[in-house]
């Protein structure tokens, strides 16, 4: 979890040390010593990996190196390579969040259904059974709006992988059609209304449905949840679902916040840059939820998150870039 970014001053520092025209000068001979310096010291301080006094060796050689300007740009690429190897280490290293995620489930075919109320009640209660578990940061889950606009705990856009056609499902799913007219294989979480969800069974399970947001964060506070939550929006298709979303997490923390806050075990174990509930998404679907960024839409959903206290946090492709407190 969590990915080096390149920040405006490196950008500056690489137009004018790298991609400048002067020739073997001492600017474009420290080119790639800054650079590289930058980039491994930025990864060893974001990364909080202990692998500090070895990115210094790296940048010294690295200057040691420029002494012998034949050297300069085969050392520079290959302190380069060395810090990629670096973030790849650290990346191996990362705090794992597989316990926590998707509501302490994976998938549809083990103990608990992904995402449902079961799945967290069952890992909150072995958590408090067992003490503190492995690998647990925060407690992730995704949140999208359904036809009706109200919001439901889901990951995927089709239904399909969730949800069986046959056996418990068959009649449901036929009514859903008819009332749809769109095949079951092509229906989304937005395609259909609440009601028609929730007459659905996750895996073919007895009993098990998709809980809206207001079931899941009542399970976690009735399982004596002690971790921060990463709630990741999938899909908010309209303001009054986006404004519902908002309501819904606010009512969260004004219950938990003051509880949690007092709680020494739960303060030793708060994610804190996601404070007691953040929210996370990848860009282009924040961006399709709240508007792109920069934009008004965005700016005005903005403020009403930092209005709020509601922490905001971006996804990486493969991992989250929260890692730090």
């Amino acid at each position: 979890m969590g990915g080096w970014q390149t920040s405006p001053l490196q950008l500056r520092i690489y137009h004018a040390l790298v991609v400048s025209r002067h020739r073997w000068g001492p600017l474009r001979l420290c080119g790639p010593a800054t650079l590289s310096l930058g980039y491994v010291l930025t990864t060893a301080a974001q990364w909080r990996i202990g692998r500090l006094p070895l990115a210094l060796l790296l940048a010294a050689l690295e200057l040691a190196a420029l002494a012998a300007p034949r050297l300069a740009l085969a050392s520079g690429t290959a302190l380069l390579a060395a810090a990629t190897a670096l973030v790849l280490a650290a990346r191996r290293d990362a705090e794992d969040d597989s316990t926590g995620h998707r509501g302490g489930a994976e998938g549809f075919k083990g103990d608990h259904c992904e995402n449902t109320v079961e799945a967290v009640t069952a890992l909150l209660r072995r958590e408090q059974e067992q003490g503190p578990l492995p690998c647990f940061p925060y407690l992730e889950f995704d949140v999208q709006e359904t036809a009706d606009g109200e919001l439901v705990v889901f990951h995927d856009n089709l239904l399909t992988r969730g949800i069986p056609a046959g056996g418990i499902n068959a009649a449901p799913i036929a009514q859903l059609e008819q009332d749809t007219g769109t095949p079951f294989g092509l229906l989304t979480v937005a395609d259909c209304r609440l009601v028609q969800l929730q007459a659905l069974r996750l895996g073919g399970r007895p009993g098990v449905c998709i809980p809206t947001l207001k079931q899941f964060l009542e399970a976690c506070i009735a399982g004596g949840v002690q971790r921060s939550l990463a709630i990741e929006v999938k899909q908010l298709l309209t303001d009054a679902g986006r404004l519902k979303f908002l309501d819904t997490v606010s009512w969260y923390l004004e219950i938990q916040g003051p509880r949690l806050s007092r709680d020494p075990r739960a303060l030793r174990q708060r994610f804190g840059r996601l404070g007691w509930a953040g929210v996370i998404a990848f860009p282009h679907l924040f961006a399709r939820s709240f508007g792109a960024f920069g934009s008004e839409q965005w700016a005005r959903w903005a403020a009403e998150f930092r209005r709020r206290g509601i922490p905001v946090r971006a996804c990486h492709a493969t991992w989250l870039s929260l890692i730090g407190r």
